[in-house]
Parts: structure tokens; sequence; C-alpha cells
């Protein structure tokens, strides 16, 4: 009842200014939201190859904090309202389940509390999970028809096809160029990551084996969502020191010189277990705690003076340090693109809650058949074989062999 009357007051106030049949949905989101999380409570459990699914008042703030994405401009059905409670309850709950039978199985639950609290205002399998008259993916960066960028449904997979490869050869243009085969899973991740990325300490776990695309893809989201990427170039010979001065560059970047950053790590750059120390103590407080000598913070807050006057925040060290941590919270992302397999991550992850408790999940799962096909397609066709039936056959056998 306690954590109703919380989330409904945020959610209620957030759309004050909506239309009145809109307003009045308020109540139904947040007790949909409420049933589902301890219905996926008691149907997935955690377990040793599950270890990731650990359910708590995080997950219904999450989905609170994307109902409020939304604005009154864009949204003025019911049914687009319903749309996007369900995009919500998966990116929090689908998202982290560890296979396809899991989301089916998580599907079917979905569908039946939005059953019980949508039937008044949509169809359920035709109007509010459908796909046929758009795919049910929201996201903020393709344009609406008045020239802005709010957080809205995708009008159609033609679109974001076309949006996210003028990204990506915005990308290209001042990076090292990233050969990416943007096919639906890809395109589907990416808007996925994007939305990570929209929140103050908005941190992804992203699970997946070598070469499912998670470097890359968070490459491009960061890159669509004006952040700069931070990659330590870390070998078997970097030194915990060595981090500690990387982090004290990037928590600078982020706090004092208030630049928008994401923060990438691999499995594989975690060469001491050490790392994962101040990893998980940024994960949890946007902060490592010591990382800086005393005389170094003096200098920091010296640069934070003046935006700390103009935001009325009193000159005491306590309070620039508070005043520092809050926009390292408000600028810096981290992503840990780690692989599910083997007992690696699940030994750290206990170790180190936050690696679990304070990212948002999302599994990289085998791509599909059609997938596989359309990126060997792509590079056959820098080869002249002279005949396209001879490419698209060899084209079905590379995809065999991949998923093999």
């Amino acid at each position: 009842a306690e954590a109703k009357t919380i989330y409904l007051q945020i959610v209620a106030g957030h759309m004050e200014n909506f239309s009145p049949d809109l307003a009045d949905m308020a109540n139904n989101v947040i007790s949909a939201a409420i049933d589902l999380q301890i219905a996926v409570c008691d149907k997935f459990r955690p377990s040793t190859t599950k270890f990731m699914y650990t359910w708590n008042m995080r997950d219904l703030s999450s989905i609170a904090r994307g109902l409020c994405f939304a604005n009154s401009e864009v949204f003025t059905t019911q049914i687009q309202f319903s749309r996007l409670w369900m995009h919500e309850v998966r990116r929090t709950f689908s998202d982290r389940m560890v296979n396809a039978a899991e989301i089916d199985r998580f599907e079917t639950v979905a569908e039946s509390y939005a059953k019980k609290y949508f039937s008044d205002f949509c169809n359920i399998e035709d109007d509010m999970i459908g796909e046929k008259k758009a795919p049910l993916i929201f996201t903020n960066f393709i344009r609406a028809p008045t020239g802005s960028l709010p957080y809205m449904c995708v009008p159609s997979m033609n679109k974001l096809s076309k949006t996210l490869t003028h990204k990506l050869e915005e990308y290209n243009e001042v990076n090292a160029a990233m050969n990416l085969v943007l096919f639906e899973q890809a395109m589907r991740h990416t808007c996925r990551i994007s939305r990570i990325l929209m929140s103050p300490g908005g941190h992804a776990l992203l699970l997946g084996v070598g070469g499912s695309g998670k470097q890359s893809l968070t490459r491009l989201a960061a890159f669509i969502s004006d952040f700069e990427l931070a990659q330590y170039a870390i070998s078997s010979k970097f030194t915990e020191q060595q981090l500690r001065e990387s982090l004290q560059d990037t928590l600078t970047k982020a706090g004092v010189k208030n630049t928008p950053t994401v923060l990438m790590f691999t499995d594989a750059q975690i060469v001491d277990d050490h790392f994962l120390v101040y990893i998980n103590d940024l994960l949890a407080t946007s902060w490592v705690t010591d990382l800086f000598a005393d005389e170094d913070l003096d200098n920091l807050f010296s640069s934070l003076r003046s935006a700390a006057k103009i935001a009325g925040v009193p000159d005491t060290s306590t309070d620039m340090l508070n005043f520092l941590i809050s926009r390292v919270r408000a600028n810096l992302r981290l992503v840990l693109c780690f692989s599910p397999n083997g007992d690696w991550l699940r030994l750290r992850a206990r170790r180190f809650p936050a690696i679990i408790s304070s990212t948002t999940i999302n599994q990289f799962h085998a791509w599909p058949r059609d997938a596989l096909v359309a990126v060997a397609s792509i590079f056959l066709n820098d080869i002249d074989l002279n005949n396209d039936e001879l490419r698209e056959n060899i084209a079905h056998w590379c995809s065999i062999y991949k998923g093999l």
C-alpha cells in the first residue's frame, strides 16, 4: 500500500496536464506494475544460472520513471499510454530474462495483468502488444512532426532503420568507422541502451557472448545520446594506480567540466578484482571514496565555485563535495559489457552486488537466423561471385555455421 501511494503520487503528478481520460489511467498503470512485480518475484526466482533475478523496489522505480518520460503533446490516447506501460515493463523485467523460454513465460504473465487493468482501454493483442501498426519500441531520438525529440513510439522499423543508419554515418565521419549491419535485433538493442542512458545514474549491464555487438551498439547509442565514450586501454600490466588516475580524469570531466560521459568496461579489462571495488562504488554512489587527495579536491571545488554559487550551494567542503557528486551522477554512465558464461560473473556479482542491483540489465541472446543471413550477405557483396543465387546460398550456409 505504501509503495502504491508513493508511485501513484509520482505518476499522477506527472500526468496532471494530460487529458482527463489519460490522467485517470495513473491508478491502473501503477496497480498493474505492482501486481506484476509481485508475480515476477514469485514466478522468476534466482538460481545459480539466474543469479541476476533480483527483483526489488528499483523495478517499480524504473517503470515509473519510464512512464514519466511521456509528455502530454505526444500521448493523447489511452492506447498509447497502455503501450508505453507494456514497453516499460518489458525493459524492466523481460530484458533481464536468460532465454527465449523465460521471455515467453514472462509475456504470458504480463499479458494477464494487461487484460486485468487495460481491457477497458484497448484490445490487448491487437492494440497494446501488437506490432502491425507500429513496433512496440519507444525512444527519444526520432524527430516528431513538430520537430522536437520526445520519448515516443517508433512509427515503423523502416523509419528507425533510416534514422539509425544516418546516425551511424555521422558517427563514422568523426570516429573510427564501425561496419555495423543494423538488422532488427541490433536496432532494438540500440534503443534499449539509449533508453538506459536517458536517466541520471542510468548504468547498464549488457550480457552476451563475445561478438554479439555489445560494445559497438554502446558506442552508437552513446553517440546518439550526445555522450562522450571513454574506454581505458587496459592490458595485463595495467595497475590499480593507473586505474585511479584514469578515473580521476573521467570524474573530473563529468563533475567539473559537465561533460556527459559513458565509461565502458568489458570483463576482459578486469585484469584485477580490485578494479571491481571502484566499479562497485561508482555504480552504487557515483563516487569513489579517497580517490582524490584533499588538495586535489580543493582544486576541483575551486573550479566549481561559480557553478555552485549559481546553484545556491553553500561554500563548505561537505556541500561542495555533494554538489560535485551530483554532477557526476547527472553526467556519468557506466556500461559493463560482460559474458554470462561460466562462473566469473556470478562469483563477482556476489562480492560486488552493485553490478546487479545498480544496473539495468540487457541480455544479448543469440542472433536470429535472418540476422545472420543479413550480415553474411553484406560482407559477400564485396566479393565478385557473378551469381546472386550462389551468394544467397553461401550467406545461408554462413548463418548455419555461425549458429553452430
